[in-house]
């Protein structure tokens, strides 16, 4: 399994850490996680806040929380938002390594 780690930097990431210290969002990275690490290779996910009942900003804090954990190889991210960049996205396409 992906192993969730607090251990980023906390001046870039802070609003990541603001999003891991809530209790329902640290539930909602192991899920994602679990989900990551059963995919089989090759395998997209979509991953969207309005199936997630999160924020934008929280899916921001998330987005940038699986662009850190996708440097280290086992998947690759991207955003699959056209609608409107300027506001941030709120579609991940998790590829599966």
């Amino acid at each position: 399994m992906i192993v969730i780690q607090k251990k980023l930097n906390s001046q870039l990431l802070s609003p990541l850490n603001d999003f891991c210290n809530h209790g329902f969002q640290m539930d909602i990275l192991t899920k994602i996680s679990g989900k990551i690490d059963h995919l089989n290779a090759g395998e997209q996910w979509s991953i969207r806040a309005q199936d997630l009942w999160i924020s934008r900003a929280d899916f921001q804090s998330l987005s940038m929380y699986l662009s850190k954990e996708a440097e280290k190889g086992e998947f690759s991210i991207q955003s699959n938002d056209t609608f409107s960049p300027r506001l941030g996205g709120t579609e991940l396409i998790v590829t599966k390594h």
